[in-house]
């Protein structure tokens, strides 16, 4: 398959912003092949919910577990996001927002039917819980860019449902989580997230839970007699993030584990008999179990890549692990947690061609070595010339992981080196890496350091070295291009969030500029992305033949269509095969 789309790169559309649509064609058939993705399992175990990204519509399906037997499924226009089953199975909630414009709207699928819009429920984060019985749920409201979120209940079965605010100031990131009775939830407050805050459901006063003075928690969960809550806690002088639960009769606090990785979300198990979490080292995410004081900890989800828990079968003794292997896509498992023993749920169908692993590297930085893996062209590959794409992430709070992702698999697979480069300010490697003084100066020093370790290390010459950001890395891109446009060969800037510059710059692009825009950014409109790109690459960038300028309809931020994605790989493609 990639060969075929490495032979249909013949020649290139006469705006780089706009591929051929025989390469689209080929692009778009190549990234969905792998759907339908698994998603969880019912809390009854009997059946998984999967999730398909058609090219532009979206479907959910219930499968029978054994048979594969389809109970239901959802075919809708908008993405279905963070699907919750409720605790009796029969229904699911999840939120879509139309065209990609916010705020989302909750919606209720009883599987047997069309979903049911809840109007009252909107807002601009998608995260949601159920409690553990009944039709009561909990997600945040509030301003997409304020520092504090609001924690609020509905009752959907309700006659008109109605959300009931329980804490008005949510730390930004902080999770929320119910109680075993459905009687409290636990989430973190603004400004102390070095506190657990307790809050009846219905409203009322808050309790607080200091576990690390000064610090910093991020998952929460509660036991399951309700007599302690465990979390990922970091102090204040601590690197990484560690397992620790605090008593609720007396507010005891215990460190249970910590070591060379970040500790996050974790749960105990149901019958009470230990604790199960995930750790990330170097970026890869393991599924861990150990006893309730941390004692006999070890690793039960597949070797490499990433794992998370979705759930827990109904009697406790194993949890549905969903594995992102190095060269795989996504799978499914039910796994032992006293033995690790695991049978496969459900599976992505495999891509042909697209199964390449990447390797851990280290990049020489000016402010030390800066990690990144290294996805190489496979030996033989149809590119003439060597190339090589550096992908530089959002956040600054983010991270690469060492994973299968579908478009970094298709670029090397075509022939191209890809670097995903984790700057100075990601996370994942410690609180010295993360506060790196550095700032954005240093991220974009980073970058052009990635992009001299290619040249260098790599064979690649200076004119076939392309940065790729998405987001805040967009703008980290273009930076690091204006610093030195002759560095490189070109940038692409997808939905890039930035400040145009005090003095913008009169000519600092590169050879080749693509930039792709979402119609509905909620972060920043196409024209504002646009002042903001030329203020840092130069006022007339986009006047060359050799820079596209694209703004894809109906998209937000984090583009959902597989056609537009399509469109954007198709054109990076083009770009790497027709020089």
């Amino acid at each position: 398959m990639a060969v075929a789309l490495a032979l249909a790169l013949s020649c290139r559309a006469a705006d780089p912003g706009h591929a051929r649509s025989s390469t689209i064609a080929r692009v778009l058939r190549t990234i969905t092949a792998q759907y339908p993705n698994p998603v969880s399992v019912s809390p009854a175990g009997d059946r998984v919910l999967v999730k398909s990204m058609l090219a532009d519509r979206f479907e959910l399906a219930v499968l029978e577990r054994g048979s594969g037997h389809r109970i239901g499924a959802d075919l809708a226009d908008d993405t279905q996001l963070a699907p919750a089953w409720r605790a009796d199975g029969a229904v699911i909630a999840y939120f879509a927002a139309h065209a990609g414009r916010l705020p989302y709207e909750l919606r209720l699928w009883a599987l047997d039917g069309r979903p049911r819009a809840v109007p009252a429920a909107r807002t601009p984060f998608a995260a949601l819980r159920w409690a553990p019985a009944g039709a009561r749920l909990a997600y945040l409201e509030g301003e997409l860019r304020a520092e504090a979120r609001r924690l609020v209940v509905l009752d959907t079965e309700a006659t008109e449902p109605a959300p009931r605010v329980v804490v008005r100031a949510v730390a930004r990131g902080a999770a929320f989580v119910w109680a075993p009775d459905g009687q409290r939830l636990a989430t973190v407050g603004v400004h102390d997230e070095g506190a657990v805050l307790v809050v009846p459901a219905d409203g009322g006063s808050e309790r607080r839970l200091e576990v690390v003075h000064g610090g910093q928690l991020r998952s929460l969960a509660w036991a399951p007699d309700g007599s302690a809550i465990v979390t990922a806690a970091r102090a204040p002088r601590a690197e990484r993030f560690a397992l620790a639960a605090v008593r609720l009769a007396d507010g005891a606090v215990r460190t249970l584990a910590s070591g060379a990785g970040d500790v996050s979300a974790p749960l105990y198990r149901p019958d009470g008999r230990g604790i199960v979490y995930h750790l990330n080292e170097d970026g890869e995410v393991a599924v861990v179990v150990c006893d309730l004081d941390g004692g006999r900890a070890h690793v039960v989800s597949p070797p490499g890549g990433t794992a998370g828990v979705t759930g827990f079968s109904p009697d406790g003794a194993a949890a549905y692990v969903l594995h992102v292997g190095r060269g795989t896509p996504p799978a499914l498992y039910e796994v032992s947690l006293d033995d690790g023993r695991r049978s496969l749920l459900f599976a992505a169908h495999p891509v042909s061609g697209l199964a390449l692993e990447g390797e851990r590297i280290d990049v020489p930085g000016p402010g030390g070595v800066v990690p990144a893996y290294l996805w190489r062209a496979p030996d033989g590959a149809s590119s003439a010339v060597p190339a090589a794409v550096i992908r530089v992430h959002g956040g600054p709070e983010a991270q690469f992981f060492r994973v299968w992702e579908v478009g970094t698999e298709l670029l090397a697979s075509a022939g191209y080196h890809v670097i995903e480069l984790n700057y100075r300010g990601s996370t994942g490697y410690g609180a010295t890496f993360e506060r790196d003084p550095a700032g954005h100066a240093g991220r974009v020093a980073d970058v052009r350091a990635a992009g001299e370790w290619a040249v260098q290390a790599l064979g690649v010459p200076s004119a076939r070295v392309f940065l790729f950001g998405q987001s805040y890395g967009a703008a980290v891109a273009a930076e690091a291009a204006a610093a030195d446009a002759r560095a490189i060969g070109g940038v692409v800037l997808v939905s890039l969030v930035g400040e145009e510059p005090l003095r913008p710059r009169r000519e600092a692009a590169p050879a080749h500029v693509l930039a792709f825009h979402g119609e509905n950014d909620y972060l920043l409109s196409p024209a504002e992305a646009r002042r903001v790109i030329t203020g840092i690459l130069g006022e007339h960038t986009f006047e060359r033949p050799t820079a596209g300028w694209r703004v894809l309809a109906d998209e937000p931020h984090a583009y959902t269509r597989m056609r537009s994605w399509a469109e954007v790989y198709a054109a990076v493609l083009e770009l790497l095969d027709g020089r």
